[in-house]
């Protein structure tokens, strides 16, 4: 990994490795590529086969921010598959209190059970951040959602979770399945879209990044090894 950084992106490769004070600029994730990382599940039936274990992972927001999940499945061969995605800006839809929110999310968690039959045999774990507390205690305690285990997502540091995304996505591993049923779109709009400030050299601020946090969250926790036990 370090030795693919170092001759694909060695601009990051100085600043991440070598400590080096340099102007980072453009796309924070440039390696992403369409015809790389985006997929089309045809066989909805073949997925069960092909899926170690799931996870869920969710950026809950408050107010006007958007609330995002992602469906991830680790596939057999330690690739991670966006199979499917929730993603509910208040800005386009309206604003909904929790109850309602929290509802909307279990409804399209079930119905991703239903669009890809024995997916919900297999081993999840869920990971959500607590911005949103009262969300994240409805799901957990949902007849839906509340049947597996959650970790919070507290552990949070934006350049090492950046990086991390990056990595996966230069070696292939992290990939999204978009189809007219599901959000997974919105998140790949993100990750196309996602720069740093010029000025800075930092990730700008205030972007769309809802979808960019859940899979943080969701990668971070395929990397724990104590959902494997």
């Amino acid at each position: 990994d370090i030795l693919k950084m170092k001759r694909d992106d060695p601009l990051f490769y100085r600043y991440w490795y070598l400590g080096e004070i340099v102007k980072l600029n453009g796309l924070v994730f440039p390696m992403f590529d369409r015809d790389k990382h985006v997929v089309n599940v045809i066989a909805r039936d073949k997925v069960a086969e092909i899926t170690g274990q799931v996870i869920i992972a969710g950026d809950a927001a408050n107010k006007n921010d958007a609330t995002a999940v992602a469906f991830l499945c680790v596939l057999r061969t330690g690739e991670i598959l966006v199979l499917d995605a929730f993603y509910y800006d208040p800005l386009l839809h309206g604003q909904t209190d929790d109850v309602e929110l929290g509802q909307k999310i279990c409804d399209w968690f079930d119905d991703v059970l239903n669009k890809y039959p024995g997916i919900g045999l297999k081993r999840f774990s869920g990971t959500i951040d607590n911005a949103n507390w009262n969300l994240l205690q409805m799901l957990q305690k949902s007849k839906s959602m509340g049947w597996f285990r959650w970790y919070p997502a507290t552990d949070k540091m934006i350049l090492r979770d950046t990086n991390r995304l990056r990595v996966l996505m230069r070696n292939g591993v992290l990939r999204f399945n978009i189809q007219p049923d599901n959000a997974v779109g919105a998140f790949v709009d993100e990750i196309e879209n996602y720069i740093y400030d010029e000025k800075s050299g930092e990730i700008k601020k205030n972007q769309r990044d809802h979808g960019i946090d859940a899979l943080k969250y969701g990668t971070l926790l395929y990397e724990d090894t104590k959902i494997f036990f």
